[in-house]
């Protein structure tokens, strides 16, 4: 696990069980899947596994999106332009 990530998750697990329906919203600079960033190098494949780990154990849904693809962009154009999904939305069912 991602050190940084740790306290977040450690935080989102204790409410984990909360009878309650809830949302986490958020900008995230993780990935959960190849082909969510656009760039020069190659995907960060621990911070992928991590970061879906993190969601597997929340044990929450990713919220449907519609519209663009990519949430985000460094505004360069050409092989400078990086695009990434970084706006989510998670939910539990109870």
């Amino acid at each position: 696990m991602i050190s940084h990530m740790a306290p977040l998750l450690d935080l989102l697990l204790s409410v984990k069980s909360f009878p309650y329906v809830w949302l986490v919203i958020g900008d995230s600079n993780s990935n959960i899947r190849v082909g969510e960033k656009t760039c020069k190098g190659s995907p960060n494949i621990r911070s992928i596994q991590d970061f879906s780990f993190a969601i597997d154990q929340m044990g929450v849904m990713e919220s449907p999106r519609d519209g663009l693809r990519y949430s985000w962009t460094n505004g360069q154009q050409g092989v400078n332009r990086i695009q990434g999904l970084i706006d989510r939305a998670f939910y539990n069912q109870l």
